[in-house]
């Protein structure tokens, strides 16, 4: 791999003779850039300006003015011209080795999304790095960098779950970018490329970059159809592709963009939660699809807001409140906490976004002592299909009193689930190993506000499922109706 001064030598080499090239008529115009035009084309900081161009002189490749002041400006050679001609012929020559015409830049919460995108990509011809499929096995953070300077071109996809909860997204494109800074790599003079979502705001660090919106940044043909589009490739599919699209929400309790995510960690993250977390635990988020940090301008309602909707059934509560008097509150939020029966903590806040951690019911009742397993090691789909089914009608409730006519999210996620099997409330699930090796199991809905309003327990049955088929265990629609006929109002 080429040393950093050489790719700024032949940086500089480029510049020079790109300036040149651009004359109107070359015999009447200049033979020499200053150093400050060198620097501007180049983007490169002075002190690696300099030594690359003591190398280029050495070399015979340019000559130098350099004054008490420093480097004053640069004028080609015969040879030098001869050296530029080279270099380029070598950069349109198909790349050898470990180069790759796009590194896709992601959130590891969508390795899903980019390992599809990659495959569409490569089937079309295209060289690709993404982790973590390229990266076998061996020192994975040199071989990230290694790759971040033999690619081509960085797309980055900008997803809420790149947004809000990676680090690693921005770091690989500001190395990126400062490695490539100043080189010219489509017509547009672009090197640098993003995916965000339709509506979503944006980190200045992507202000001077090419952004290309889409309002389906889940679906990896959208995704390979664009970056495809920029090389003016079109899209084919490979002959068994089904199509499928990916929740880029975020990966963790939190459903939704980064302003929610934000705010949600002043309240429940606050350290409402703290020792439910330690345990098998339902993270649920319910709230509108859009950001409105004052949706309820009346700080004082907030409480009444959840006591209005809280679900009473003949099993459970949900959310669990006691008074108001005895609430917590922050600057934009409210919400109580429970630590005997069953631990809950929930919080509500002005943007209408309710958060809510409750452990396992499960892991509280005797079903252990039936089938003489720890409580660890068991998730009690009847329980489940309650609990879902009290979310979702707790979330009906709670859109008709919110502000707005926007969609409703609802996320619900199952945690500390690794090694748990499927069971009844007499004994385990029949018919094989109805276990899950996965440590949270999560599913989102979103959907406009009537339908929540009309049909919350179909929305929870949809969500059982899609739980329970991670425990390979799919018993259809029927099964969850009759478990949901057994839960009734008190």
């Amino acid at each position: 791999m080429a040393t950093e001064i050489e790719r700024d030598s032949h940086l500089i080499l480029r510049a020079v003779y790109t300036w040149l090239e651009q004359e109107d008529d070359p015999k009447m115009g200049r033979y020499e850039l200053s150093a400050d035009e060198v620097l501007g084309v180049t983007g490169l900081p002075l002190e690696r300006v300099e030594d690359a161009v003591k190398l280029l002189v050495s070399r015979d490749l340019l000559t130098a003015l350099e004054t008490y002041g420093g480097l004053q400006s640069v004028s080609p050679t015969a040879d030098g011209r001869l050296e530029f001609q080279r270099v380029s012929t070598a950069d349109e020559a198909p790349a050898a080795g470990n180069t790759y015409d796009v590194f896709l830049n992601h959130s590891s919460h969508d390795d899903q999304l980019s390992a599809d995108v990659k495959l569409l990509l490569e089937h079309n011809g295209l060289t690709v790095f993404t982790t973590p499929s390229s990266i076998p096995s061996g020192k994975w953070e040199q071989q990230i960098e290694d790759a971040l300077q033999d690619a081509v071109d960085c797309w980055v996809l900008l997803t809420p779950n790149a947004l809000a909860q990676s680090v690693w997204v921005h770091h690989e494109l500001g190395y990126y970018y400062g490695f490539r800074h100043g080189r010219e790599i489509d017509q547009l003079g672009f090197h640098s490329h993003y995916i965000y979502p339709l509506g979503e705001p944006r980190p200045g660090l992507y202000d001077h970059l090419q952004g290309n919106d889409t309002d389906d940044i889940g679906n990896p043909e959208v995704v390979a159809s664009i970056i495809l589009e920029s090389l003016r490739k079109p899209l084919n599919l490979p002959s068994d592709w089904e199509p499928r699209t990916y929740q880029t929400g975020l990966g963790g309790v939190i459903a939704g963009d980064s302003q929610f995510h934000q705010e949600a960690e002043g309240g429940i993250r606050a350290g409402l939660a703290s020792d439910i977390e330690s345990q098998g635990h339902w993270q649920i988020v319910i709230r509108p699809a859009t950001f409105r940090q004052s949706r309820v301008s009346d700080f004082s309602a907030l409480y009444g807001l959840v006591k209005d909707s809280q679900v009473r059934f003949a099993t459970c509560d949900f959310p669990s409140m006691d008074s108001e008097a005895y609430a917590q509150s922050g600057e934009s939020w409210m919400g109580e906490v429970f630590r005997e029966d069953i631990p809950e903590a929930w919080t509500i806040h002005q943007s209408g976004q309710f958060v809510a951690i409750s452990a396992f019911w499960d892991d509280l009742s005797q079903l252990c002592r039936r089938t003489g397993l720890s409580r660890e090691s068991l998730f009690d789909l009847q329980q489940a299909v309650c609990f879902l089914t009290c979310v979702f009608e707790f979330a009906a409730s709670l859109a008709k009193t919110l502000p707005g006519n926007d969609d409703m999210v609802i996320e619900v996620k199952a945690n500390n689930v690794a090694g748990r099997q499927l069971a009844t409330r007499r004994q385990l699930v029949s018919g094989g190993d109805h276990s899950t090796t996965s440590p949270s199991l999560s599913h989102v809905v979103t959907t406009p506000r009537g339908e929540l309003v009309q049909r919350p327990r179909d929305f929870a049955s949809e969500s059982a499922l899609e739980l329970f088929k991670r425990f390979k265990w799919n018993p259809g629609e029927r099964v969850i109706r009759e478990i949901q006929a057994q839960t009734s109002y008190r």
